[in-house]
């Protein structure tokens, strides 16, 4: 079974068991696997009518109307794509599922923060609750020690001695790391060695 399964499973599980909570929440994480497939899916379609319409200049650069004619063509490409193109053709597999939900958690991590500050508690619960789902679905978070530890063999790797090597030291470190770790501390942590470093 796949994570986008699971979901599903899970969503029909929620509903059986009447946890609003969990049923919202998957919902909002289906909802925006679809809006990720659906962008997959438009980017594909712009790049091919692009690359058709250059392709198919003959039909329409001399016409009378430039402008119409390759409107036409355009029309005419997107026509026959739908035809073509199915929607398993942009699922997404596994991989950028958790991409997805590691996204939503980290909106409920940053809107955690922001309702802490506004002082509204209620609404602070709300998110904690959501972000406990979303996290069930995440691969176990990597603890500050073991991030440190990974921070360090990529700044030894790099050769990295300040700051200015932040980056050379965030790309592959977060590639590294992919899923596993809340960006915003890994960049804490990679920040505070490469200023001991520097120091």
């Amino acid at each position: 079974m796949n994570l986008k399964e699971k979901l599903l499973e899970d969503l029909k599980r929620a509903m059986r068991e009447r946890d609003d909570a969990r049923k919202s929440t998957i919902r909002l994480v289906r909802a925006a696997i679809a809006n990720a497939e659906q962008a997959r899916r438009a980017a594909f379609v712009q790049t091919e009518v692009k690359r058709g319409v250059k392709a198919r200049r003959s039909e329409w650069a001399n016409a009378p109307d430039p402008g119409k004619a390759k409107e036409a063509v355009e029309s005419q490409l997107i026509m026959e794509l739908a035809e073509s193109l199915r929607e398993e053709d942009f699922a997404l597999g596994d991989e950028d599922v958790l991409a997805v939900i590691a996204k939503e958690a980290k909106q409920r991590r940053d809107a955690i923060a922001e309702f802490k500050k506004a002082g509204r508690q209620d609404l602070v619960e709300q998110e904690e609750a959501e972000l406990r789902i979303l996290t069930e679905y995440l691969p176990q978070q990597m603890s500050s020690e073991e991030i440190e530890a990974a921070a360090r063999e990529v700044i030894a790797q790099v050769g990295a001695t300040g700051m200015a090597q932040m980056g050379q030291v965030m790309r592959p470190l977060m590639a590294q790391l992919k899923g596993c770790a809340d960006g915003r501390l890994v960049n804490q942590i990679v920040r505070r060695l490469l200023t001991e470093g520097s120091g």
